[in-house]
């Protein structure tokens, strides 16, 4: 089998979700798995997903992207404060995961693993050669070495942007798809299926562009994008 690049969307904290499309997928040692930021918030385990990172990062090449929640999340850690509004955006979750009180938190809770991680593993983007993967959004300049950090991180995705001047598929998470369903663009790949509310996890192969996807439910099932950018859905388990 030739070594594959899967991009896994917005995980915020859903580890059952996580572990069940590892099974899946069953990466190799040369295979490369990018998750596309925002592992941690609002889902109920957000340190398990970190300690199954930990756990897992030496066995295949993964490439864990830094979202929105994750700068929050390090802020945090950083002021040894809790902002109401990332506590009511998920942050309390992550917190209750951490078995933190958000009200008196104590960042003695996080493991030295866990914070060598967040500062050492956590990388803005990652180029391969036929797409580039990103939290958010990409800026229109060709350098990716000048990224503003307001497009990596928080700008949501437009419909209406032209391709990057790269000419690479652009695939990102952040921008909720409340279908449930990646949303393909044909120069742009959209993987946050909205797991926390209701919706699934997602992991997409970018050479085959077949996808798996599980819900907070444990039920899967997979598709394929088709070249003219139709979906494909096919339930396959429950």
């Amino acid at each position: 089998m030739a070594d594959r690049l899967v991009a896994i969307g917005d995980i915020h904290g859903h580890l059952r979700g996580f572990d069940c499309l590892l099974d899946i997928i069953q990466p190799d040692h040369d295979d490369i798995v990018v998750t596309l930021g925002d592992i941690v918030d609002r889902g109920p385990d957000s340190c398990g997903v970190i300690e199954r990172m930990i756990q897992i990062k030496d066995s295949f090449n993964l490439i864990p992207l830094r979202g929105n929640h994750e700068i929050m999340f390090e802020y945090f850690l950083k002021n040894q404060h809790a902002d109401p509004e990332w506590l009511a955006c998920g942050g309390a979750q992550t917190l209750a995961s951490f078995g933190m009180d958000p009200l008196n938190p104590d960042i003695t809770l996080v493991s030295p693993e866990i914070l060598d991680f967040l500062k050492e593993e956590l990388v803005p983007l990652f180029e391969h050669e036929h797409t580039i993967c990103v939290h958010a959004g990409l800026a229109p300049i060709k350098n990716l070495l000048f990224q503003p950090d307001e497009d990596l991180y928080w700008k949501k995705l437009d419909p209406e942007e032209p391709p990057h001047p790269s000419g690479k598929i652009v695939v990102c998470g952040h921008t909720r798809q409340k279908s449930g369903l990646p949303l393909w663009l044909g120069h742009r790949l959209c993987l946050d299926t909205n797991v926390y509310d209701g919706g699934w996890l997602t992991a997409c192969d970018l050479n085959s562009f077949e996808y798996w996807q599980v819900n907070s439910e444990g039920t899967t099932r997979k598709g394929e994008l088709e070249i003219k950018g139709l979906l494909k859905n096919i339930p396959i388990r429950r």
